[in-house]
Parts: C-alpha cells; sequence; structure tokens
C-alpha cells in the first residue's frame, strides 16, 4: 500500500438531528431504522480487482476490510448534545481510504502509471457530533 488516508464514514442510515434549546447539557438517545448494504468502492487503472485490495490491504494493515457490510436495524445509542447546539447521528460503515499506485521508471522518466483509488469497510457503527448548525 502507498498511502492510507485514514478513516472515513459511509453513511447508511439518514442523518438524525436534535437541537437541545435549554440552558443545560442533555442526552439524546438513537436508534438505527435503516437497514442495507454499504459497500466498498475501488476505482482503477490498475487490472486489479475488489477483493485483492480488500485482502492486500487487510494483510499489510493489519485490519479486517470487507468488501461490504451488512446493516440491520436496532442499534442504538446516547450522547450528550450541550446547550444550543444540535445533535447529529449517522449508521453506517467505518472506511479506510488508500490510495495505491504503480508505476515503472527509466532513468528520470516515469511511465505506465496506473492507480487504486479505494473505500475499504472497516466495521459497522455511530458516526455522532454536534455543533450550532443544523
Amino acid at each position: 500500500m502507498d498511502d492510507d488516508y485514514g478513516t472515513t464514514f459511509a453513511d447508511g442510515s439518514p442523518e438524525y438531528t436534535d437541537y437541545n434549546g435549554t440552558s443545560s447539557t442533555v442526552s439524546a438517545t438513537v436508534s438505527n431504522t435503516w437497514s442495507g448494504t454499504v459497500s466498498s468502492t475501488l476505482s482503477a487503472s490498475i487490472s486489479i480487482s475488489l477483493n485483492d485490495i480488500v485482502s492486500d490491504a487487510s494483510a499489510q494493515l493489519g485490519v479486517s476490510f470487507t468488501a461490504s457490510e451488512t446493516i440491520t436495524t436496532g442499534h442504538s445509542d446516547t450522547y450528550t448534545i450541550p446547550s444550543h447546539e444540535y445533535g447529529h447521528a449517522e449508521f453506517g460503515s467505518w472506511q479506510h481510504y488508500l490510495y495505491v499506485e504503480s508505476y515503472d521508471e527509466a532513468g528520470c522518466k516515469a511511465y505506465n502509471y496506473q492507480y487504486a483509488d479505494a473505500h475499504l469497510d472497516d466495521g459497522i457503527g455511530w458516526n455522532i457530533w454536534t455543533n450550532t448548525s443544523s
């Protein structure tokens, strides 16, 4: 793997938003009501399959990536929302963003450049944040 750009989030559920209009911090509980599949993605000029990228990246980075994640309903979480802020929550798949490139060199010149740009599923869960706007 050439570059590991870290974790991204591929949402599956619609975004749940709550506003806390009180002067104190409040707790909010969310429950996922969406079910479906979130898939890893691959855009590449290299002749390689998504399953090969998943396998190679899992071995090299020591992470159990998958080609897709099945999302089921019923996952709940409770979080706090500060006074006069919005709480946001999405349920989906955490993904690793990877970029791989390959090329040949002759002297100072690179040729036969190829790449793979992938978002690989790394597990399901909540993405929760708060801010002052909806």
